[in-house]
């Protein structure tokens, strides 16, 4: 089996190298065009050229997340790592994920056998429970699109809820802070005579 790479052009480190000088998770068109200095037209090739790398942007703390879904204490015996690695794996820049075949992503997760597609399903049924993502149905199709939460918002409501081991925390606050990665929004105050609605917050990688 032979493997095909290629290296980031110098216009495409610029604008890596930069992004990542800024702790920016997200580089925007209009940031690449101050980068670069150049056009509309060179800046959207740039974004192209980097979304056909083959790979995903993830935050540093991902392994963690995963360490965190496996335990027994948050997701008992149902594993569901596996399939939130997947859709990381297929997300757009947004967070959104549009599924056209489950039981592609099933196999994708690992799941194999009679029971694959519903396993995958079992195990998007608890990541939805807690609260890391949120799915859209679509006709008969429970999750043609997906959106993934911000880790740290989810994890955050978990703590919350008692669901976060101290230890796991601990570890992944120093990491985060080690990494410079962004805290979870804190809620607006509400004011009086003022009705205040939080907006979701959507899954972002680096």
């Amino acid at each position: 089996m032979s493997f095909t790479t290629r290296s980031l052009s110098p216009q495409e480190s610029r604008v890596v190298l930069a992004f990542t000088e800024l702790h920016q998770r997200e580089a925007t068109r209009a940031g690449i065009i101050r980068v670069l200095g150049g056009s509309t037209k060179a800046a959207d090739h740039v974004i192209e050229s980097l979304r056909r790398k083959g790979w995903f942007r993830a935050l540093r703390t991902f392994p963690l997340l995963l360490t965190l879904l496996k335990s027994k204490a948050l997701s008992g015996r149902q594993d569901p790592s596996s399939a939130y690695l997947a859709l990381w794996a297929r997300h757009l820049d947004s967070g959104i994920v549009e599924i056209t075949n489950e039981r592609e992503l099933a196999y994708e997760a690992g799941y194999t056998g009679n029971r694959a597609l519903r396993t995958w399903q079992e195990r998007m049924r608890l990541l939805e429970s807690l609260g890391l993502i949120k799915a859209q149905k679509i006709g008969n199709e429970s999750y043609r699109y997906v959106l993934l939460i911000d880790p740290a918002v989810a994890i955050e409501a978990l703590a919350k809820k008692g669901r976060v081991d101290a230890a796991w925390r601990a570890t992944y606050d120093a990491r985060r802070i080690a990494t410079k990665e962004s805290s979870a929004p804190a809620a607006p105050e509400k004011k009086s005579g003022e009705k205040v609605v939080r907006m979701p917050a959507a899954g972002k990688a680096k």
